[in-house]
């Protein structure tokens, strides 16, 4: 009798349609995306990427935290900390390329967690993004509560791309201590630009 050797080839497996492959990468972080649907992670590193692709000797890494891809960028085109430009209108290229930096994370951090700052919904989601104990269930709660979390800016928006813990300081002196050690500065005139990152905004001497 002639044996019909079994069928060995597997069923291919395959995912619920609204499971992506970034949400598998961490069961935590995935949690994380799915209390905060207002957030805009597809776009979180769009402004960032287009202001390094303005650099083509760089090669940016957007997983990476943002504020060690400027230093990297400065070193590659040997750019002195002190660089000015010769006159008040003439700006040097450090300059240049430190203006354009600033302005990417300010459009950076409004795509992530909005600009409206009377819509509950944005608020409720940077307040799960700061990993708030009790969610306020109200715009004044919220933004009451946001003005209470010490974090650096740059930190937040490293947080997109790198969904890394944001650490919460319990004093301004310890995020001033720690922004001024890391330079992780945020442009201030940028941050008031936008309504929700006032509440975040704190003002620490450089």
């Amino acid at each position: 009798m002639t044996k019909v050797a079994p069928n060995l080839k597997r069923k291919a497996t395959t995912l619920p349609e609204d499971v992506t492959a970034f949400q598998l990468i961490s069961q935590r972080f995935v949690t994380f995306v799915f209390q905060c649907p207002a957030l805009k992670k597809a776009k979180a590193q769009t402004h960032l990427e287009s202001f390094f692709a303005g650099y083509p000797r760089f090669n940016y890494n957007p997983a990476a935290p943002v504020s060690a891809q400027y230093d990297a960028l400065c070193r590659l085109y040997n750019w002195p900390k002190s660089e000015r430009g010769a006159t008040k209108s003439e700006r040097s290229p450090r300059e240049i390329a430190y203006a354009g930096y600033q302005l990417a994370m300010a459009r950076t951090f409004r795509d992530i967690f909005g600009n409206d700052v009377d819509d509950l919904g944005n608020w409720q989601s940077l307040c799960r993004v700061l990993e708030l104990d009790v969610i306020p269930q109200s715009l004044w709660g919220c933004q009451a509560a946001v003005r209470e979390v010490h974090v650096n800016l740059v930190d937040l928006v490293d947080w997109a791309g790198t969904g890394a813990p944001i650490q919460k300081f319990d004093s301004l002196e310890d995020l001033g201590e720690y922004t001024r050690e890391t330079r992780k500065f945020f442009p201030q005139g940028r941050a008031e630009e936008s309504g929700l990152l006032v509440y975040l905004l704190r003002h620490i001497l450089n």
